[in-house]
């Protein structure tokens, strides 16, 4: 017979975490369990519930289904029908009614400055459509004219000729004898 490894399910005794930071690092993780337990349990039965909890620092955390306003209104004895009766819609109109002119303005400025920008980026947009047309190295070889493919040509071998100096001077530094074989034939200009 095999004997037991563990006690088994035994009764934890509950008493106040005197740490503080143990205490707060508890109460997050089993805050999450609670939170999570009321969902499932709410979920598989299908019935409508609230849970509120405070920390100790005073943060609330809720859970509520369909939502927690619902559920504490029909706790209270609160009908919803009578909360939005007539009476209940004028005063929202009467609240509103003020700021409907203010929020008009502020959408009618914001459209103002909507097509300015537009009208700037059309316009970036053009610069740098001619900033790019000057750069002889991004643009097409087939929109190119005879003088514009002479440029680029000479442009080209300028360009060889400063990697091929490069190649030199670090040859040269790797070598101390090529310099010596560069410089009777062709001298290297620093």
């Amino acid at each position: 017979m095999v004997s037991k490894t563990s006690r088994g399910r035994q009764r934890i005794p509950l008493y106040k975490i005197e740490d503080n930071g143990m205490r707060s690092v508890t109460f997050s993780k089993r805050k999450y369990g609670i939170l999570k337990k009321s969902s499932e349990l709410s979920t598989l039965c299908g019935s409508n519930m609230a849970l509120i909890l405070f920390s100790e620092s005073g943060r609330a955390y809720s859970f509520g289904n369909p939502n927690t306003n619902v559920i504490f209104d029909r706790f209270m004895g609160v009908v919803p029908e009578r909360v939005f009766d007539s009476t209940f819609h004028e005063l929202l109109e009467a609240q509103k009614a003020p700021h409907v002119p203010y929020m008009e303005a502020q959408i009618m400025e914001a459209e103002k400055t909507l097509a300015q920008e537009q009208h700037v980026g059309k316009t970036l947009s053009l610069e740098m459509t001619e900033h790019v047309k000057g750069k002889w190295w991004e643009q097409p070889v087939k929109e190119m004219d005879s003088l514009q493919l002479k440029r680029r040509k000479d442009k080209m071998e300028e360009l060889k000729m400063v990697f091929e100096r490069e190649k030199e001077l670090k040859m040269a530094t790797e070598n101390p004898l090529f310099l010596l074989a560069m410089t009777s034939q062709n001298p290297i200009y620093f």
